[in-house]
């Protein structure tokens, strides 16, 4: 039997997580069965259980992929964006989180992942370690930008990552109109109006 490359294994695992993000958006994590899944990626029980153990496993890959790529995207820009005022790099994290969620509904599994994380020990843990290391991405741009803020950055920090659920949570219930302004009212608050 011919080995089965690497590109071949990721693309296939891709595959799966695909089509559980299909299911789970449009269904709901606890609506959905493994079996749901199954059907809905075309592969048998032996492949999909070759990647994963459960259905938990892969809530957690999904939630952990979707926040690895935030992450990654808004330390690149942090990176080259040095002199950029925050208000400038908050909202291209909105606008990057808009966008993710216009493709595959990131918003509705983002709000499923949270209420997870309350019943998942293992969920909650991902999800605190990547908080904090959002929140430092974003303590760090306040810092570069506003040094003399060093005892109000964790603070600050703190209130601007609060942002990002809060348009999650909006993505996710409301009409699409009702979020269009958005991010023009987080640039016009940071900005001092």
């Amino acid at each position: 039997m011919p080995k089965v490359s690497a590109e071949h294994r990721e693309a296939r695992r891709e595959e799966i997580l695909c089509a559980a993000r299909r299911r789970f958006a449009s269904e709901g994590f606890h609506a959905t069965s493994m079996q749901d899944i199954l059907t809905e990626s075309g592969m048998s029980a032996g492949a999909v259980y070759r990647y994963f153990n459960s259905k938990s496993d892969i809530v957690s890959a999904i939630a952990c992929e979707n926040m690895s790529e935030l992450l990654a995207s808004l330390e690149s820009y942090a990176d080259a964006a040095a002199d950029v005022p925050v208000a400038d790099v908050v909202v291209a994290v909105l606008q990057r989180i808009r966008d993710k969620h216009e493709s595959d509904r990131l918003a509705r599994l983002a709000l499923q992942v949270w209420a997870e994380s309350a019943r998942d020990p293992e969920l909650r843990t991902q999800f605190c370690s990547t908080h904090h290391r959002f929140r430092a991405i974003v303590r760090n741009l306040v810092l570069r930008r506003h040094p003399d803020l060093e005892d109000d950055a964790d603070a600050i920090a703190g209130a601007l990552t609060a942002l990002v659920p809060g348009f999650l949570h909006q993505l996710a219930l409301l009409d699409p109109e009702a979020t269009a302004g958005f991010e023009i009212g987080v640039r016009r608050m940071l900005d001092g109006f």
